[in-house]
């Protein structure tokens, strides 16, 4: 059920979550409710991660009777460059860019779970499952051609907010209303020319997610409270589902988390209607494919791209993927999401 969210909250509207929150929270509130007030209660927000993207929204109405089930594999906060003194007194600090890696990595840790960075863990996968370069290149292009097809049918003109950019004092305004990190002009060959990011690895420029820039907002309340601002319910969610996997293999979590949340429902996988795993590496999702049983062919998954191709804008990807699971069940009039 969708409600309305208190604007001027201080949380909401701080740091470098301003420009883009705001935007995108006005823009939820207004075009969902239809006379918004604002509802007590913590507001929890995340701010946008590194490079350039499109903002997301929920719109237009809808009176379908759509259910979701969210199983989470990533409860940290998003990534920023952090530096700290080994030992009282140093007068040096050793950096760490958390986009990749570690924040802090403390040596008792590491030392019984590795310090693999994000790439080096779907490697790991890759090893460990015998996903091959060729099968995660192939997953990659055929999430830039399910995008841009979705893309090509207007599938993202009602998620994406269009948000004017400063261009300097003397020049007017860019408005950004598409997603500037897919490359629909990606085939097979170019894929299979990149240079993986370690030596004997699967993993490369190609078939890994970007990280870029974005801000989402869903509007999730009671029924009671969503009626109480004239919201109109355009999904359910069923239950939820919190797993953990070994750090060096990270990016199987979903496979543990959906599973818990279909038991909790008393669903299977074969009554989902679409399937949102989010594409941080081809060799990871397709890992989770081995594990869970699924084709990663199967038009279910990710329907209208992934991460791959529209990047993972951490700290907003969550958003994003349930919220194109959300409006292709009302397209195509399906019941189940499993994000």
């Amino acid at each position: 059920v969708l409600a309305a969210m208190a604007l001027d909250d201080e949380q909401l509207l701080r740091g470098l979550c301003q420009p883009f929150l705001k935007a995108i929270a006005a823009s939820a509130v207004e075009r969902e409710v239809r006379d918004a007030k604002p509802l007590s209660g913590p507001v929890r927000t995340a701010p946008p991660a590194a490079a350039r993207g499109g903002l997301r929204s929920q719109k237009k109405l809808s009176g379908a009777a759509l259910d979701a089930l969210v199983a989470n594999m990533g409860r940290g906060p998003a990534p920023a460059p952090l530096a700290k003194a080994d030992s009282a007194y140093s007068r040096s600090s050793q950096m760490y860019d958390t986009t990749m890696g570690a924040r802090f990595p403390n040596p008792a840790l590491t030392t019984e779970h590795g310090a693999d960075s994000m790439p080096e863990t779907a490697d790991n996968i890759a090893a460990d499952l015998a996903i091959s370069r060729e099968a995660a290149d192939a997953f990659a292009l055929a999430s830039q051609q399910k995008y841009a097809a979705a893309l090509a049918r207007g599938f993202f003109t009602d998620e994406i907010q269009p948000i004017a950019v400063s261009t300097g004092r003397k020049t007017p305004p860019r408005l950004v209303a598409d997603d500037e990190h897919p490359r629909p002009q990606t085939d097979a060959a170019s894929l299979s020319s990149l240079r993986p990011l370690f030596a004997g690895g699967v993993v490369t420029a190609g078939n890994a997610s970007g990280i870029n820039d974005g801000a989402g907002a869903l509007l999730v309340a009671s029924r009671a409270a969503g009626e109480a601002v004239g919201a109109t319910p355009r999904g359910r969610i069923v239950t939820g589902a919190v797993a953990g996997v070994p750090p060096r293999v990270m990016g199987l979590g979903p496979v543990p988390a959906a599973r818990k949340a279909l038991q909790r429902a008393g669903l299977t996988l074969a009554q989902m209607d679409v399937i949102e795993i989010n594409e941080a590496f081809a060799s990871q999702v397709l890992g989770c494919c081995q594990q869970l049983g699924l084709d990663p062919a199967d038009p279910r998954l990710n329907p209208n791209g992934g991460a791959i191709a529209v990047g993972h804008p951490l700290g907003a990807s969550g958003i994003r993927i349930a919220l194109s699971a959300l409006r292709h069940l009302e397209q195509t009039g399906g019941r189940y999401a499993l994000v």
